[in-house]
């Protein structure tokens, strides 16, 4: 059944009715915030991270931390965001390496085994190069017989994971591209989560959103970590799997890099309220924390 639209005015009751506080702001004050700052759907939906009583309203929950919540949650997006597309450009740089030094890739075959083999992918790969707006006379010069390097330049993340998996087993399991492999599904969850501007710090721990089992080379960092309670939910899975990735493909001073501005997020998660008193908020924390130290091991 559909829901009847209602006016701002109307959605800041609801807010109230469910127990939110707007101790720091007028009413007109958050209608102008929700009408011209941020909007009343992702606002609202940071309320989730707070415990509700048994008149099921909300607790310690007002609208200034669901201001602050957002915030937050597009510098962690942002953070992550560029952490996946330096993951994805080390990854290209170490097949690029492989097949350079390969004495049997010439660069061009492995780009007719990937259009055999992943045609949809090798497909909408092309059509994006072909459509791109500033590098159409890479593809104008060379025409269709395209060398691996070129291809990669168009790939999204899916379709890197694709010619990871088919140069990993065309070689044995090539030794260097084993995490890639076994841990790129995960960070592209991420990746995609955070570049389509979703919001993230939610539901981390929602018994809905959980795997069956981690892949392959995660537990023992899990383990590590001391996260263990939460290997099975889905985005705890998703972001350590990303962190190992980083570390076991970027340079040094791209790790030093995520590590320093993972501090500096770390920091700016407290500026305003610590939510030692939020229990999923705290844990949300605290695991970033706990990934962010393990870049600096």
């Amino acid at each position: 059944m559909k829901k009847i639209k209602v006016s701002t005015s109307k959605l800041y009751d609801s807010m109230e009715k469910r127990g939110i506080t707007f101790n720091n702001h007028t009413k007109q004050q958050a209608i102008i915030i929700m009408e011209h700052t941020n909007y009343y759907y992702k606002l609202s939906s940071f309320r989730k991270n707070f415990e509700k009583n048994k008149a099921g309203k909300y607790i310690n929950c007002d609208f200034e931390n669901l201001i602050d919540l957002a915030t937050i949650d597009m510098h962690v997006r942002n953070y992550l965001l560029q952490m996946s597309l330096s993951i994805e450009h080390f990854i290209k740089t170490e097949i690029s390496r492989l097949i350079t030094v390969s004495k049997i890739e010439n660069g061009y075959d492995i780009v007719y085994e990937y259009e055999q083999r992943y045609t949809d992918y090798f497909d909408a790969t092309m059509d994006k190069f072909e459509m791109t707006r500033y590098q159409k006379d890479m593809l104008k010069k060379r025409g269709q017989d395209l060398p691996i390097w070129v291809l990669m330049e168009h790939m999204d993340y899916s379709a890197l994971c694709k010619l990871v998996t088919l140069y990993y087993f065309k070689y044995n399991k090539v030794l260097s591209l084993e995490k890639a492999h076994n841990l790129m599904i995960s960070s592209r969850y991420i990746r995609n989560a955070c570049a389509h501007n979703s919001t993230f710090i939610l539901e981390w721990f929602n018994h809905s959103h959980m795997i069956k089992n981690n892949p392959s080379g995660i537990k023992s960092t899990i383990i590590d970590l001391e996260l263990i309670q939460y290997r099975k939910y889905a985005k705890v899975n998703d972001m350590v799997a990303t962190f190992i990735l980083l570390k076991s493909y970027a340079s040094e001073g791209t790790i030093q890099h995520f590590y320093t501005s993972g501090k500096d997020l770390l920091k700016r998660w407290k500026n305003y309220h610590t939510y030692e008193n939020i229990p999923k908020i705290k844990k949300m924390y605290d695991i970033l924390e706990k990934l962010v130290d393990f870049l600096e091991k």
